[in-house]
């Protein structure tokens, strides 16, 4: 990426931006519409922000190529083309409202390429907003033309809980779980979702939030019923809670809806107990930083392999809530005082192209042999799962290649504010692991979130005409049809493949034998192969 010659449009002034470094890539490779090759794209994000509040807002440029075999064993170069998603190069340079994405890449066998994730955005008073918050761009072309975004909300709110003497334990906070991490990867499975594992933490109305109490969960956005899906991943839900939509840290025991204990003493008055995590490889939040946070920014390290023919795959991440708690209150947690020296690995598989999880395997310098003596660090697994067979009780065997760093102190010397005198290194490592995938899963906790792709007519109500628009997340079979109240079909306005993103049809008030219709009410009726949706519109003479 040749980063003085790529110009960015301003939308708000109409004059290019040309300061523009793109950096932080990701790779991704996916079919050509040239015979005979191969398409490899690259994404990198913007390091300089042109908002009006000066905060980051990393817009996207993508690169991508066409290679064959025979051209890359030959050492040719590569003819390589530029584009950008437009709405995300207004969001770079948008002076009020601010929004920062935090998406990655993926493709499918299709053509589609996706960029898919979360961004967070404030108003131009600098409150939240509650606008939706998950993403996908999808461009249907192999990257070239118009890209459309689908989003839907994706943080949720959860209870502050009152204490006996009628107080919320977290001040006066209105409370809710939201995206906290930026350095996922996304893939697609066999069934075509697109899955991408992130950090949630328990937030304030006041854009702040509880470094203590932050859970791993997946996204997934179905390609074919163009919905959203927000996954418990870990900690879940306990089996049998039938009344909480997501896990809470302190409701993990039945009855549900209830706090688990409350208790007291003079120092802190009434208290909860609540199950603490920390899926960080660092135990210090305010590592780098005089302020809390930073440390999580840089080191949030959460990725997924893609599914293989048996549907199996794996996600990784580290945790180091032991750490914290043995090196923080020893004399209450000396259990963990051994695991005080790094974090912990954490290994969870999925063989149902990841509608179900199992509970993690652990892998630390304690527990685990082969690790002792390290500190295991910014830990990658490959690609896919190697399916090598079958257990004794017929559950698939796969194994798992990951590299990992062996940090010789523990934490980054590079990112500023180094805690080290200087940088003493560490060395990279390469391990294998035969993991034997369990035959049924734990509970798992999918919330679908409602994506509508039929839009309000406008004007509405009308008269003599209006217009009906429905975005569609792909090229498809699609089946306008109008209704009287009566349940009775008054006109087809559409019957046909709609194309990706934004269609329009306009009804001028008329029947399938071009007659108008009387006044009063009517309903609209859009059906796709996976989706149906109805509106109701008013025609008044």
């Amino acid at each position: 990426l040749d980063n003085p010659l790529i110009q960015i449009d301003d939308p708000f002034t109409g004059e290019p931006s040309i300061d523009n470094e793109f950096i932080w890539p990701t790779i991704k490779i996916g079919p050509s519409p040239n015979a005979d090759m191969r398409r490899v794209y690259i994404v990198a994000r913007n390091s300089v922000s042109h908002t009006g509040s000066g905060d980051p807002s990393e817009n996207a440029v993508f690169a991508y190529a066409d290679f064959s075999t025979q051209m890359l064993t030959s050492g040719n170069n590569l003819t390589w083309n530029y584009t950008t998603i437009p709405e995300l190069d207004s969001w770079n340079h948008d002076p009020g409202m601010f929004r920062r994405p935090n998406h990655t890449l993926a493709v499918d066998d299709l053509g589609n390429v996706y960029y898919f994730g979360h961004h967070i955005a404030r108003n131009e008073d600098g409150t939240g907003s509650d606008e939706p918050d998950m993403d996908v761009f999808i461009c249907s072309n192999y990257g070239e033309g118009e890209w459309i975004r689908f989003s839907a909300p994706g943080s949720y709110p959860i209870e502050n809980p009152v204490m006996p003497d009628g107080t919320t334990y977290f001040d006066d906070y209105e409370l809710f779980f939201g995206f906290n991490s930026s350095h996922q990867n996304a893939v697609i499975d066999n069934l075509g979702r697109i899955h991408s594992l992130g950090i949630w933490a328990q937030s304030t109305n006041e854009n702040t939030y509880y470094p203590g109490f932050q859970n791993v969960k997946n996204i997934i956005y179905d390609t074919n019923s163009q919905s959203f899906m927000v996954q418990d991943f870990y900690p879940k839900k306990p089996a049998g809670d039938d009344v909480n939509d997501h896990y809470v840290p302190w409701d993990i025991e039945a009855p549900f809806g209830e706090i688990d204990e409350i208790n007291y003493d003079e120092t802190n008055g009434y208290y909860p107990t609540i199950e603490t995590t920390l899926p960080l490889p660092h135990h210090d939040w305010e590592f780098h930083s005089d302020s809390a946070g930073s440390m999580g920014f840089h080191y949030n390290n959460q990725k997924l392999t893609e599914v293989n023919e048996q549907g199996m795959m794996v996600a990784v991440w580290q945790d180091s809530e032991k750490a914290r708690l043995g090196i923080n209150w020893p004399d209450d947690y000396p259990e963990y005082v051994a695991y005080t020296t790094g974090p912990e690995i954490m290994i969870a598989t999925s063989k149902d192209n990841g509608t179900t999880w199992s509970d993690p395997l652990r892998l630390n310098a304690v527990d685990t042999p082969e690790l002792a003596g390290m500190i295991p660090m910014w830990v990658y697994p490959a690609d896919k799962i190697k399916y090598v067979g079958e257990s004794d009780n017929g559950n698939p065997i796969g194994r798992l290649g990951f590299m990992f760093y062996d940090d010789n102190t523990w934490g980054s010397y590079v990112i500023e504010a180094a805690l080290f005198p200087s940088n003493d290194g560490g060395t990279v490592n390469y391990m294998e692991l035969d993991i034997e995938f369990p035959g049924t899963a734990t509970n798992d906790n999918v919330t679908p979130v409602v994506n509508n792709i039929l839009k309000q007519n406008y004007p509405n109500p009308f008269n003599p005409e209006t217009t009906i628009s429905f975005d569609m997340p792909k090229n498809g079979k699609a089946r306008l049809d109008v209704y009287n109240v009566k349940g009775q079909l008054v006109n087809t306005l559409f019957n046909g493949i709609a194309s990706l993103g934004k269609n329009s049809v306009v009804w001028n008030g008329t029947d399938t034998n071009g007659n108008g219709v009387t006044s009063g009410l009517y309903f609209y009726r859009l059906s796709t192969d996976s989706h149906s949706e109805t509106r109701k519109m008013m025609l008044m003479k």
